[in-house]
């Protein structure tokens, strides 16, 4: 009898861990799962300046030479700005042909212009998030008067997932004066 009631007292303490362990093992899983990711949205692009005391003004007419505010408003995680203003392309010694690497790329010294994603020096600027317009923000001084092209690139969790969701937002061409 007595061997009956340890036998018991084992089993129930067995059956009651296994509940316990699976629960947990449950609840931690749903905990981990990510949601679906949804693809992020561009709501808008404006330039501000900002003055003194730290408050932004909306600006429409944009001049060389000055810095401005670049605010995007987004449902995204990451948010990175190719404002297209710089684009210096590596020469070959004593002449005006760019060098080209080995898969007939050109060589660049220093560009943020999304037509050249993927290749050595060409980089977007790196935002930060901003209450103030409750979105991204960057700070960027378009070098001189011309139109350029104006992209941003937005991304989602999951990075390192199948559910990693990145979408490119042309922002249209802004003039500058």
């Amino acid at each position: 009898m007595l061997l009956y009631l340890k036998f018991n007292i084992i089993m129930k303490k067995t059956i009651f861990s296994i509940i316990a362990l699976f629960t947990a093992a449950v609840a931690f899983q749903s905990c981990l799962k990510e949601d679906n990711v949804a693809n992020p949205a561009v709501e808008n692009v404006k330039f501000y300046t900002v003055d003194a005391n730290g408050k932004f003004t909306e600006v429409t007419d944009l001049k060389a030479g000055t810095t401005y505010t670049i605010g995007v408003k987004t449902t995204a995680d990451i948010c990175t700005v190719w404002p297209g203003g710089d684009r210096i392309t590596m020469k070959k010694k004593g002449t005006a042909i760019d060098s080209l690497d080995i898969d007939n790329n050109v060589l660049l010294t220093k560009s943020n212009c999304y037509s050249d994603y993927g290749l050595l020096n060409a980089r977007g600027l790196t935002t930060s998030l901003n209450s103030t317009i409750n979105g991204w923000v960057v700070a960027y001084k378009y070098p001189t008067a011309g139109t350029y092209s104006l992209t941003v690139l937005v991304t989602n969790h999951a990075y390192d997932s199948s559910n990693f969701k990145q979408v490119v937002f042309d922002a249209g061409k802004v003039t500058i004066k």
